[in-house]
């Protein structure tokens, strides 16, 4: 044979072998024995592949015959690659220590030389999960539910248990609350094909009664939000070899078999207990819940539930479980909500609710029956107090207060320990604040400071006790509360609060000097002029300095709260009291300046009223009586309120008296008398009828009037002046003892009826 013969066959040879390659006939040459040390004994799977998901996970898929190629096309690896792949123990630490970034790369490589044959097909799925939960806790959703899809398809139930569970928890992230749901159902139902139950079935029943409250907090504005613990649940491959790895991707994948046509298998799993063993693939949720429940003998009843929802696609194996559980999971697969009754199974679409009240109830109620559920399947869970609160909660925004006050005050009773249990008792005693009933209220607030005295918040806990002993008329109580909470110095707000509040109680009190100096605490915090408590405050301050007659002080006073902008229903009655104390200054050119500033502002009848009157009265200090009068009179006949027009009689009163025009000052004062009624006013123009019977020389008149006066409670400048009436009086009578006694204001220790009583 000569060389040109040799060649030419060498060439087909090496021609055939790259097409042998090509088309798969001859195995391509790899370097797995000296990169990979991970491959597991070979084990035989009976369970064919599926399609991977479309874009929607829930959307009916036809499972086709093939071969098991990779669900990802990797860029291509170099050699320098190929000395970076690490051995798994060491991608597993990698995970475990959160390094996710390098974990995905290692998980990545170690795809690439895993196994193409069906063994390693279990292990390249587990490699793309881990690769999922790598992007998605570096919040590269959109890479993540790429890879986490690709893995809900797989025959481990364990592995598609933990795909959908990523993807619940990207939609919780995501604030996609019923699509998280509807996942979490998908994991339960991957669980149910496992022959132990696991951790992971109680993380999921946690995340749906949280999406279901979150949800039902979307329909609210509601002012407290709910700290949940960690979503993230317990890896189950934690602390396991790769034997004991590769056991559990096969625990139940036995029972996963598709079928290209639909079918349902319903078992009786175990007679006693009455659980269902139940296989079903490719078909709609409406065949499913129809067929299953007329093997249990339940009627199914659908509310809502339109055409494309009836038709929404469920595969599911669940070894053994209850017809509550199967009911409930099947509907929850579709994104529909499945109620277990004695009369059947009923079966609504949250989507579909006829109004947004419709779908609050219908959601509020679905999760306060998760959340039952939930503690009657999970007693032991650590996560019971959260689930008690987030379950109170629920009830507060949907207005059912009372079951709210006992679910929080159960939890507080129950799990004294939990950290929500003072939040619990907090939120009790605010319901108990909206409905009124402070007793309890402040008994829960005790509580809570006697039980945990270094709460977060504590602040707040001690000003809401203050606030309720306040609306209580507890009014020492609050005022020790507020002051305990300032001297605390937690905060300067607190500090703040805590000033006001010991300013106000101790202003209803008529403590005005203590007012003052609280009121100044809270000015010196607060020194940016502001239309909230800093208006509130310094007109509280001018009140408490008027008191005093430090009138200076309270025109100080009511400047400063004014330059806080206020709006104007705290603005026009702030005015008309600077009027009254630039009067008392007899500064009676600033209250007039004043007075026309008010004549610039829209008034209601009473601010008239009271504006003519001021008006009247600077008018009548500036020997303008006259002018005052026709005012007055004017007002007078404009105003048809008994009140408001006893308060201008009593003013045209003093102008009759100042222009000594006693008799129609005597007719009006008798004409107002019967509209007053046993305050201020009323002996206020007792006093003045009884002055202006003494210059009509009507001495016996005069005395029975403020008899009256004198034995009412009418404050003492009232008294003393009547107490001068009586004296002159008795000295027109030329009575000078019962004068003399009542000039000094003392009364002799006779019977009231007796006649020598002055």
């Amino acid at each position: 044979m000569t060389l040109l013969q040799v060649l030419l066959v060498m060439n087909m040879v090496l021609v055939l072998l790259v097409a042998g390659v090509a088309l798969n006939l001859i195995p391509k040459p790899t370097l797995r024995a000296a990169v990979t040390p991970l491959e597991p004994a070979p084990q035989v799977l009976t369970t064919p592949g599926r399609e991977s998901l479309p874009a929607d996970p829930t959307q009916r898929t036809t499972p086709k015959t093939r071969d098991y190629p990779r669900q990802t096309s990797p860029d291509r690896f170099g050699r320098r690659d190929q000395e970076k792949v690490l051995p798994w123990e060491e991608v597993e630490r990698l995970f475990a220590a959160r390094r996710y970034d390098e974990a995905y790369t290692a998980y990545k490589a170690l795809m690439y030389y895993a196994p193409r044959h069906s063994d390693g097909r279990l292990l390249n799925e587990y490699f793309q999960l881990r690769m999922g939960q790598c992007l998605a806790r570096t919040d590269q959703t959109s890479r993540a539910r790429e890879e986490l899809n690709a893995v809900t398809q797989s025959s481990s139930p364990i592995l598609r248990a933990l795909a959908w569970f990523e993807l619940a928890t990207i939609d919780v992230s995501e604030r996609r609350y019923l699509a998280a749901r509807t996942k979490a159902y998908h994991v339960l139902a991957s669980l149910g094909a496992m022959e132990h139950p696991m951790a992971l079935e109680a993380d999921c029943a946690f995340m749906i009664g949280r999406v279901l409250t979150e949800k039902v907090r979307g329909f609210q504005t509601a002012e407290h939000r709910i700290r949940w613990p960690s979503d993230r649940a317990p890896d189950p491959f934690a602390g396991l070899d790769k034997d004991q790895i590769y056991e559990l991707f096969q625990e139940g994948a036995a029972g996963w078999k598709p079928s290209l046509k639909p079918s349902l298998e319903v078992q009786t799993a175990t007679e006693e207990m009455e659980r269902w063993r139940v296989r079903c693939s490719q078909m709609t949720i409406e065949e499913v819940l129809n067929q299953f429940g007329r093997k249990i003998g339940k009627d199914v009843k659908w509310y809502g539930v339109a055409g494309g929802a009836l038709r929404r696609p469920v595969d599911f194996f669940m070894r053994s479980a209850s017809s509550q559980k199967i009911s409930e999971t099947a509907a929850g697969m579709a994104g529909l909500i499945g109620r277990f009754t004695l009369d059947g199974i009923v079966v609504y679409d949250p989507q579909d609710a006829t109004s947004v009240a419709k779908q609050q109830n219908l959601i509020s109620r679905e999760a306060i029956s998760a959340w039952r559920l939930f503690f009657l399947r999970h007693p032991t869970d650590p996560r019971i107090p959260d689930g008690r609160f987030a379950l109170a909660a629920v009830n507060e925004w949907s207005g059912e207060k009372i079951n709210a006050i006992h679910e929080y005050e159960l939890l507080a009773r129950r799990h004294k320990r939990a950290a929500v249990a003072p939040k619990a008792l907090l939120q009790a005693a605010k319901l108990k604040i909206g409905m009124m009933n402070f007793a309890k209220a402040r008994q829960d607030l005790v509580d809570l400071l006697d039980l945990y005295p270094d709460c977060p918040g504590v602040d707040k806990v001690y000003l809401m006790l203050a606030q309720v002993n306040e609306t209580a008329g507890r009014v020492d109580e609050a005022i020790r509360s507020y002051e305990y909470l300032y001297y605390r110095n937690l905060s300067e707000d607190s500090r703040r609060i805590a000033s006001m509040g010991a300013g106000r109680c101790y202003s209803r009190q008529g403590k005005h000097s203590e007012a003052t100096q609280w009121l100044a605490r809270y000015a010196a915090i607060v020194r940016k002029p502001n239309p909230d408590d800093y208006v509130d405050a310094y007109f509280m301050m001018a009140q408490s300095e008027t008191e005093q007659k430090n009138y200076s002080m309270a025109v100080q006073a009511y400047h400063r709260g004014l330059a806080g902008r206020p709006e104007i229903e705290k603005r026009i009655p702030a005015l008309l009291e600077l009027v009254s104390v630039h009067i008392l200054q007899e500064d009676f050119i600033s209250a007039l300046g004043v007075l026309n500033h008010l004549a610039k502002e829209t008034l209601t009848k009473e601010q008239e009223c009271r504006k003519a009157v001021l008006t009247a009265r600077v008018l009548r200090e500036l020997g303008l009586a006259e002018k005052a009068r026709s005012v007055l009179k004017l007002q007078l006949s404009v105003t048809d309120t008994g009140d408001l027009k006893a308060e201008v009689g009593i003013e045209l009163a003093r102008c009759h008296m100042a222009v000594e025009d006693y008799d129609s000052a005597q007719k009006l004062l008798t004409e107002i008398l019967p509209l007053l009624q046993n305050n201020r006013s009323l002996w206020l123009a007792e006093v003045l009828l009884a002055e202006v019977c003494l210059k009509l020389d009507e001495p016996d008149q005069a005395i029975g009037i403020v008899r009256k006066v004198r034995a009412s409670a009418a404050p003492i400048d009232l008294q003393r002046q009547a107490s001068k009436i009586l004296g002159e009086a008795f000295l027109r009578k030329r009575e000078y003892e019962k004068a003399a006694l009542a000039f000094t204001g003392l009364k002799k220790n006779l019977p009231p009826d007796s006649k020598e009583n002055p």
